[in-house]
């Protein structure tokens, strides 16, 4: 497991959620909330390559946790890379922000700063989540299980 393995993963995670809320952006989409739990499948596919790479390709090489970990940091190099872009975007596009307020879904009174805080602490804790939920379908093939079986 190295960093630089897992950054490769995170930013092409969080480019592909970039492009996805470009593509929604396309069609006046972005507003729609609701649309973001489509993140969940990107990042999905996204941990899922990684892990594969990571266990599949070599397996007994790396631990359990060593694999929790690399979900973890991927994840939070996607959701940094993603929250980044959505700064630069809502500062650009201060409507973007006052459309989401108007909605009412994460209340009234939404800024720039607060909306980066609430996409990193969903997109850190449901990445997590996904981390150890992924970890118990390759965990037959960590270094562990390899010399236990």
């Amino acid at each position: 497991m190295s960093i630089k393995f897992n950054s490769i993963y995170g930013f092409i995670i969080g480019l592909a959620l970039i492009v996805y809320f470009l593509f929604m952006r396309m069609f006046n989409l972005e507003t729609f909330v609701e649309l973001r739990f489509l993140n969940l499948a990107i990042v999905l596919g996204g941990m899922y390559w990684m892990y594969y790479n990571l266990f599949k390709k070599q397996p007994g090489v790396h631990t359990y946790f060593e694999g929790i970990a690399s979900g973890v940091q991927a994840v939070l190099i996607a959701t940094l890379t993603l929250v980044v872009f959505l700064q630069a975007f809502m500062y650009f596009n201060p409507d973007f922000i006052q459309s989401i307020n108007d909605r009412g879904l994460w209340g009234q009174d939404m800024t720039v700063i607060t909306m980066g805080f609430v996409i990193g602490f969903e997109g850190f804790f449901s990445g997590f989540l996904l981390s150890y939920l992924m970890m118990q379908f390759f965990k037959p093939y960590t270094k562990s299980a390899m010399y236990h079986s």
